[in-house]
């Protein structure tokens, strides 16, 4: 899913990951010492937010050496989704205990540019503050494939 928020598509012309706003996690170790902000309330969101700033061993963490620590703030538009592990949930506040993450709750995205992110109380959508940022990671579901599946014959209810 996207976020629909202005600045979305913005390019970043000399780093790597080129795209400033992404919808997955493939390797944390592509991220060292950057602003980073983790959008959602489910199991892919807590992972890589723990995954920035520390490495997972079995029930341990180990937090990554000051040369490749990130700066993660994770917001969560409502609350952590029913599904969540609790081992990702105790890790992630292990975390944020600690210092090493910074979290948002009731919070949206209002607006994406090229150094920093706003963000917005989600329900009266006032500005609460503006972070400088590199990257945004929205992991945040995906969109049903409706069409897809209606195309090969399964009928999707409607409701």
């Amino acid at each position: 899913m996207k976020l629909r928020v202005p600045g979305e598509e913005i390019k970043l012309s000399s780093n790597r990951p080129p795209d400033k706003v992404m919808y997955s996690l493939s390797d944390p170790a592509d991220f060292k010492r950057r602003k980073v902000l983790v959008v959602g309330g489910g199991n892919s969101a807590a992972e890589a937010a723990v995954d920035l700033v520390a490495r997972r061993q079995h029930e341990q963490i180990t937090y990554r050496p000051n040369e490749e620590i990130n700066e993660v703030t994770l917001v969560v538009r409502s609350g952590f989704t029913n599904d969540i592990k609790f081992g990702n949930k105790l890790k992630l506040y292990q975390c944020i205990d600690e210092g090493k993450i910074k979290m948002y709750w009731d919070t949206a995205i209002k607006e994406i540019r090229e150094g920093e992110v706003v963000l917005m109380d989600r329900d009266t959508q006032n500005v609460k503050t503006t972070l400088a940022n590199d990257y945004v990671l929205a992991l945040i579901g995906a969109d049903r494939p409706v069409r897809f599946l209606e195309s090969i014959g399964i009928n999707i209810p409607k409701s």
